[in-house]
């Protein structure tokens, strides 16, 4: 026993390792050491990777170059500056936390499944709830909560459902997660991306986890588990969940990239009341990622990237230069976490705050949705010197500001083009960009225009000598 908290300890403290370094660093013998490796992975607790190191297992998502949509990247402090309430007028704290986090519960655990944009979204919109409505767990619900309580139910499969049992208000990451998965058209076994979770806040919607049960365990995957009332079957059950959740659909939200930005957004909706003073944020998770012992912030990146995590942002420093997060790795991580604005720069994705009716009417005003069309696939393409992926053709663009667009070709030995370039200036219409390019192997316009000539002139002739 002693050897195998001495090998977690060490895991823990030095990321990613291999089995040599394991049995020096935490003084343990190679019996023991091989004894312990082969255990806690079959256990599915630590894992192998490619290249032959051991870390501890946390469910990650697929790294962030596989993020299929680029969403709304509205400006919030423009947004705001036409509301007359300019972001530099305001007595923005150096330093915040969202004081609604005491009604949550104290670990908040995703299990086994690559729910995480299920999680995060359901934090934040948990939080939402309490912002709004102002109804707050008793403390007699709060001890229930805090007990961790876990409940085994029986789902289609005949293996056990665990969730976890939050009380009434807690939103169901697995509703969020499933049309999350259906938004993003997601086909891979596991993961989702929060560019389709917060498309789907605003699509479907949310529902409590008494109305659609969120599973910990992979049995249930392809499930949504949806309790059945006396007299309902599944599909009626289904119906009506689905039904409520639409009474609970978002107005719109902003994809932001600017740090300082981000922080004030999430204070600002809270203050107001407009919001629940959350943010969402995707990152990339390195090789050393366990190297602070699983406790406050993630180390600023080192080593390969092992994956990505879907993470509510519930308070930052904007003096120390960090964000701070509500977890969804239950007790083999400290409660909260958080990266630095070093982090955030090197390893962070688009981060979403949800507006409110006004701001989204303003934010609309503002931008255009732009649809980046191509004949042929294409390598990236960049909008006034930014570089964009292919996989995101969607981009909002200002009204009436001037946009330089280059497209580059991911096979250019197929096109004559090297690139081509098109300005826009965008509408109030949704404006739509097409790239065409010749391909190598089909005859120049001039020859087909000349064939085509000849072809008529011959059929005049004919037509004459009739």
């Amino acid at each position: 026993m002693s050897a195998t908290k001495d090998i977690f300890r060490y895991l823990k403290t030095h990321g990613a390792v291999d089995l040599d370094t394991i049995i020096v660093g935490a003084g343990v013998t190679p019996d023991e050491a091989l004894a312990f490796v082969d255990e806690y992975t079959k256990k599915g607790i630590i894992k192998r990777t490619d290249d032959g190191k051991y870390r501890i297992k946390f469910v990650l998502d697929a790294p962030l170059e596989e993020e299929p949509l680029t969403t709304k990247h509205y400006d919030y402090a423009k947004i705001r500056l036409c509301q007359g309430v300019p972001l530099s007028t305001l007595n923005i704290p150096r330093k915040w936390r969202n004081p609604n986090l005491q009604y949550l519960p104290t670990q908040i655990d995703q299990g086994d499944r690559g729910t995480c944009v299920g999680f995060s979204t359901a934090i934040g919109t948990t939080l939402l709830y309490f912002q709004i409505t102002k109804d707050f767990p008793t403390p007699v619900e709060m001890a229930a909560i805090k007990r961790d309580v876990q409940e085994i139910l029986g789902c289609p499969s005949g293996k056990p459902l665990v969730r976890d049992n939050f009380g009434k208000r807690w939103k169901s990451p697995g509703f969020i997660y499933v049309t999350s998965r259906i938004v993003g058209n997601v086909t891979v076994p596991s993961g989702s991306y929060l560019a389709s979770a917060v498309e789907a806040l605003k699509i479907y919607g949310s529902c409590t986890e008494e109305e659609c049960w969120t599973s910990k365990t992979p049995y249930c995957v392809t499930e949504i588990n949806f309790p059945v009332r006396p007299g309902e079957d599944n599909n009626m059950a289904q119906a009506r969940i689905i039904a409520s959740a639409a009474k609970r659909k978002i107005n719109g939200y902003a994809a932001l990239t600017d740090f300082e930005q981000f922080c004030s957004a999430i204070y600002t909706q809270w203050i107001e009341g407009k919001g629940g003073g959350f943010g969402l944020v995707p990152i990339d998770i390195f090789e050393n990622y366990t190297s602070n012992g699983c406790t406050g912030n993630y180390p600023d990146p080192s080593g390969v990237v092992v994956g990505s995590h879907a993470q509510c942002v519930v308070g930052y420093d904007l003096d120390e230069g960090t964000l701070e997060f509500k977890q969804s790795w239950g007790k083999d991580w400290s409660d909260m976490g958080g990266i630095t604005k070093r982090y955030w720069n090197q390893a962070a994705g688009e981060a979403y705050v949800i507006l409110d009716d006004f701001e989204t009417k303003v934010g609309e005003e503002l931008y255009s949705r732009v649809t980046i069309n191509s004949n042929v696939p294409l390598a990236s393409y960049t909008i006034n010197g930014e570089i964009h992926p292919a996989n995101a053709p969607v981009v909002a663009l200002e009204r009436g500001k001037q946009y330089t667009i280059v497209a580059i070709p991911a096979d250019p030995q197929l096109v004559k083009e090297k690139s081509i370039t098109i300005t826009i200036t965008p509408t109030l219409d949704e404006t739509s960009v097409t790239f065409k390019f010749t391909d190598v192997n089909a005859p120049s316009t001039g020859i087909i225009d000349a064939i085509i000539e000849f072809l008529k002139k011959i059929f005049d002739l004919l037509t004459l000598k009739k």
